[in-house]
């Protein structure tokens, strides 16, 4: 009778443990697909993952992520002297994120369906977005294809004159429509990489990477095409003789170089300038991040110890923006953060907090080198990479797009895989 009871009580932790994981794979395909469901999920997630807590590995992996937490609970805490529901909204995911890899053991092949499936929600988004593009194009009284905005008064323009505009359903945030273009990017150039690393190249899987690269291109974030160039170029790298790839970078240098050759003399113009008024007259060809993070520098340093906090953090950018004589421009009037995840973190939670946040890396980067699968390697790598680049043109810390991206797949690739890891079965 005992025996038969202890044979039930595996076949219920076996089912319990399927069930956790389809949850996952429904998180990992609706992450890119909608922000009300994949949060549902994340609750979902977090709470049967609390019913296995006593499983937790990886506890000195976790503490930097409760720390982090913490300070950033504080930096709330420091703008009203109560603590919201906001803190928990947007950073929960370090705590959630953790809990849910570490009490969940998965096989190497459910990792790698955990990572398909956020690639087929990927998919899924691109051809929603051409669908819906393809949608609002459509006049019907008189019936024909005019995929530009009306509402914004385009008549006859060129694709060329619009590009800057941003006024075509096919381009920009009109496109991607559910999410920033630079988040769009960053997510379906991952999925591009799963779909290359982890698929057959069938004739049906590389007309889906084909359809994911040319979201990107339509996406049109400056951001996203520079990192997408930057896998190429890596991927060029594997399959080029060592002279030919330093011959190639050097010409794609050179034309880069001759093709910014007035942006970079107004940025150096811009940043050599000694009083408002001749900075001012360069700013209209700098971008708006560069000088963003040339008013941070001015904040005062002792403040950034130990951060402003959440709110104060902003008001005290404004106050740089004013200022600087940016109130002219469009950055004031935007209320804009930071646009750098580090440097958001370091004037909202100080020295310490941005410390950790580099040392939350370190630790993955000594994690993937344990790694003795090789596309695992690349494709923790090419997360690394992917992440640690936009991280430095987008405060990604500040929206669930960004936390719960980054989270998720850091938590998959710290938690869920030994150093050395065999390719087990599913049960």
């Amino acid at each position: 009778m005992l025996k038969n009871i202890h044979i039930d009580n595996k076949a219920d932790l076996k089912s319990f443990k399927n069930i956790r994981y389809y949850f996952l794979l429904l998180l990992a395909f609706f992450l890119p697909v909608s922000e009300k469901i994949s949060t549902i999920l994340i609750v979902i997630n977090a709470i049967l993952a609390v019913f296995e807590i006593k499983k937790f590995k990886g506890r000195k992996h976790f503490y930097p992520l409760i720390i982090i937490f913490i300070l950033f609970g504080i930096a709330y805490y420091k703008d009203t002297y109560q603590i919201n529901a906001t803190l928990f909204e947007q950073k929960a995911s370090f705590l959630a994120m953790p809990i849910v890899f570490a009490t969940l053991n998965l096989s190497k092949d459910q990792i790698v369906k955990v990572l398909k499936a956020f690639a087929y929600g990927c998919l899924a988004m691109c051809i929603i977005s051409l669908l819906y593009a393809f949608f609002r194009s459509f006049q019907f009284n008189p019936f024909r294809f005019y995929p530009y905005s009306l509402s914004k008064g385009v008549q006859d323009i060129t694709l060329l004159e619009e590009l800057p505009l941003q006024t075509h359903h096919f381009l920009g945030y009109n496109f991607a429509f559910n999410m920033q273009t630079l988040y769009a990017a960053m997510y379906y150039t991952f999925a591009i990489i799963i779909f290359y690393i982890f698929t057959k190249k069938t004739r049906l899987n590389i007309f889906f990477m084909i359809l994911i690269f040319t979201s990107i291109i339509l996406v049109f974030s400056e951001m996203g095409l520079l990192v997408l160039a930057l896998f190429i170029i890596l991927f060029i790298k594997r399959k080029l003789k060592k002279n030919h790839f330093v011959v190639l970078i050097s010409l794609g240098f050179i034309v880069v170089l001759y093709l910014g050759r007035h942006q970079i003399s107004n940025l150096n113009k811009a940043f050599k300038a000694e009083d408002v008024e001749e900075e001012n007259r360069y700013f209209v060809r700098v971008n708006e991040r560069l000088a963003i993070w040339n008013s941070i520098n001015k904040i005062e340093k002792d403040k950034l110890i130990f951060g402003i906090g959440y709110r104060k953090a902003q008001k005290e950018l404004n106050r740089k923006y004013e200022l600087a004589g940016y109130y002219a421009e469009p950055i004031l009037s935007k209320n804009l953060n930071a646009h750098n995840t580090y440097l958001q973190t370091l004037i909202e939670i100080g020295i310490i907090g941005i410390l950790l946040v580099i040392f939350m890396f370190y630790q993955l980067y000594q994690k993937i080198k344990l790694y003795d699968d090789k596309n695992l390697v690349l494709i923790a790598n090419s997360f690394l990479i992917l992440t640690l680049i936009n991280l430095v043109t987008e405060s990604m810390f500040t929206r669930y797009i960004g936390i719960s991206f980054i989270l998720f797949f850091y938590s998959l690739f710290m938690f869920s895989i030994s150093a050395n890891y065999l390719d087990k079965p599913i049960d």
